[in-house]
């Protein structure tokens, strides 16, 4: 049985437009995931924000409940200042709230310190937040649309094994085992056309023998790549 090359080549434009439509059902679940992955990362990002924020504010508050209770002292030590009997009790009473004073500075300067970095926080957060939001609708928009080809491309792909299936009864049932180990092992590059007196796979020339059985019909095998070979 002799095979034409132009029945191989369809043959071969078959098994490459069923890959490309069996990569893109495969491809399009893929891509989501990563979108999916990456509005998850940019989620993790702001509860780490907030943490920081949360803790920032924990600090803050505590701080400020030592301020306040510095500031009761010192309340308390100006009272005593005033009660002094001696000047040794005025000046260590002085000396006391001198320090607390400068204590207390310190806590505020931090208390500032952290209400700055809790607005920064707030700041990164609404950015981060405004970013997970155009994220998801992405990703959204990804998704329906993916869904919205998988029929399309399922039905194209149920229609190309049906063409397959009538386009490979082509090979002649001696070389049939032979086809289906190449098809296994090269998938849909298991044919290829020769051009230039050589396999367009792995650019081995053919003999002009092998060029002359070819076009009359001859099933010819690659002698380097092992694929199958037709000439139009």
């Amino acid at each position: 049985m002799d095979v034409s090359g132009r029945a191989l080549k369809r043959l071969h434009e078959i098994l490459l437009e069923n890959a490309r439509l069996r990569d893109e059902l495969a491809k399009g679940p893929r891509l989501v995931k990563v979108k999916r992955k990456t509005s998850a990362a940019k989620q993790a990002e702001i509860d780490d924000l907030k943490q920081q924020k949360m803790k920032a504010k924990a600090v803050a508050d505590s701080k400020q409940v030592d301020m306040t209770a510095y500031e009761e002292k010192i309340a308390s030590l100006k009272v005593k200042l005033n009660e002094a009997k001696s000047n040794k009790e005025f000046d260590a009473i002085k000396s006391q709230i001198a320090a607390d004073e400068m204590a207390n500075s310190v806590l505020e300067d931090e208390i500032l310190e952290k209400f700055e970095l809790t607005e920064t926080l707030e700041a990164k957060i609404a950015e981060a937040e405004q970013a997970l939001a155009e994220l998801t609708k992405a990703a959204d928009d990804f998704a329906a649309d993916v869904a919205a080809k998988e029929d399309g491309l399922r039905s194209g792909l149920k229609q190309g094994e049906t063409d397959l299936g009538e386009a490979v009864k082509v090979i002649p049932a001696k070389h049939k085992t032979d086809f289906d180990r190449v098809v296994k092992f090269h998938d849909a590059t298991a044919l290829a056309a020769v051009e230039g007196g050589a396999c367009t796979s792995c650019q081995t020339t053919i003999t002009s023998q092998e060029r002359i059985d070819l076009k009359g019909g001859a099933i010819k095998f690659c002698r380097t790549c092992g694929r199958l070979l037709y000439v139009v």
